[in-house]
């Protein structure tokens, strides 16, 4: 099956020193590296701030209809499981940044 993992900023990235900022994404690579070693890993992309939400005839900047944590990055997993998924989740470096990371079933 596969699985998005949704990672949700809480915030933190924007307070992070640049220091700190490249010691996350040395992270992210290190974490990415390992599910493709174990054959896992199907995609991955860091999402961009600048997003829209459309509701019926109405379009919103995503920053002033949501106030909260903003969907930072989304992986694609391959695995037999839900739970082998949040297992593979648990490994994500959002969840050190005290993000969250949301595991949903695909379906085809």
């Amino acid at each position: 099956m596969h699985f998005a993992l949704l990672c949700w900023d809480s915030g933190v990235w924007d307070r992070l020193s640049p220091s700190e900022q490249s010691d996350a994404k040395e992270a992210f690579g290190t974490w990415v590296r390992e599910l493709k070693e174990q054959g896992v890993f199907v995609s991955g992309w860091p999402v961009n701030e600048a997003s829209l939400v459309l509701d019926g005839s109405s379009v919103f900047d995503l920053k002033s209809f949501f106030w909260g944590d903003g969907l930072g990055a989304l992986f694609v997993i391959e695995c037999p499981t839900l739970e082998d998924a949040v297992e593979y989740a648990q490994g994500c470096p959002t969840l050190a940044l005290k993000g969250r990371v949301e595991v949903r079933p695909l379906t085809h």
